[in-house]
This record gives C-alpha cells, structure tokens and sequence, in this order.
C-alpha cells in the first residue's frame, strides 16, 4: 500500500507540475498578446502621423510659421511615439528570453519528475519481486511447518499408545 501511495503521490506530483507549466505557459502568452496589441496600436499611431505629417506639410507651404512649428510638433511626437515602440520591443524581446529560460527551467523539472518517476516505477517493480518472493518462502516455512506439526502429532500418538501398552 505503502508503494502504491508513493506511486499515486509522485502522479500527483508530476501532474501538478505539468499543470503549473500548463498555466504559467497561457498567462505569458496573454503578456505577449497584449504587448503586440500595445505594438500594433504604437505603429498604428506612428503611420497615423506620419500621414498627419505629410498632410500638414503639404498645407504648410502656404503658412511657414505654422508650419515649422506643426513640424516640430509633430517630429516630437513621432520620436516619442517610435521610442515607445522601441521599448515594447525591447519588452517583447526581454519576456520571450525570460518565457524561454523558464520553459527550460520547467521542461528540466518536469525530465527530473519522470526520471525520478521512472527510478519510483523501477523501484516498486524490485520491491514486488522481492513481496513475492518472500511470500513464496513464507508459504513453504507455513508448509513445512504444518508438515512438521502433522509429524509432532503423529510421533505424540505413536508415543502415547506405546505408554499404554506398556502399561497394560
């Protein structure tokens, strides 16, 4: 019982690793969703001005002090707006090395739970050979016992009767 409560205990083990695997797994891929989401918004931005740019640039010519001023603006914005898309992708780049170095981490843990599962599995088998085997030597003792004590019983009856003859 011992063995099979061990075997079921390292199942659970081994399934609650792979569960936590499982989970750590869809929530970091949720992060990376939504920062490509963030990413594509970024760009999305940066495309809408720089057509808000050309735009501009193109009523401008009629206006030059508004115009460079517009431009400035703008410039701003978009270098504000490409480093906030740089700094996603350094944040995507960053959370996929750390999702890799992790999955290592639990593909490794989860190697060790089967190998460990597997020795457990290799060691239980050694264990019943070894229950059996001591059965068998247990059940010749038991028979040899009751052969001896048939014997013991026979001897005491044959004694027994002798003392009654030499009696009589």
């Amino acid at each position: 019982r011992n063995l099979e409560k061990k075997l079921q205990e390292n199942k659970d083990e081994f399934n609650k690793v792979r569960y936590q695997l499982t989970e750590n797994n869809a929530a970091k891929d949720k992060i990376i969703d939504d920062l490509y989401g963030k990413l594509r918004t970024v760009e999305s931005k940066q495309s809408e001005l720089k057509s808000e740019l050309n735009e501009v640039s193109d009523q401008m010519k009629y206006t030059s002090q508004s115009k460079e001023q517009k431009i400035t603006s703008l410039e701003n914005n978009l270098k504000r707006i490409t480093a906030e898309r740089d700094n996603l992708r350094k944040e995507i780049a960053d959370l996929q090395n750390n999702l890799e170095w992790e999955n290592r981490q639990l593909k490794n843990e989860i190697e060790t739970a089967k190998a460990n599962l597997l020795t457990r599995n290799n060691e239980n088998a050694q264990l019943k050979k070894q229950l059996e085997e001591a059965n068998k030597k247990l059940a010749w003792i038991r028979k040899q016992k009751a052969a001896g004590d048939a014997e013991i019983e026979k001897l005491t009856n044959q004694v027994n009767l002798l003392k009654k003859e030499l009696k009589m």
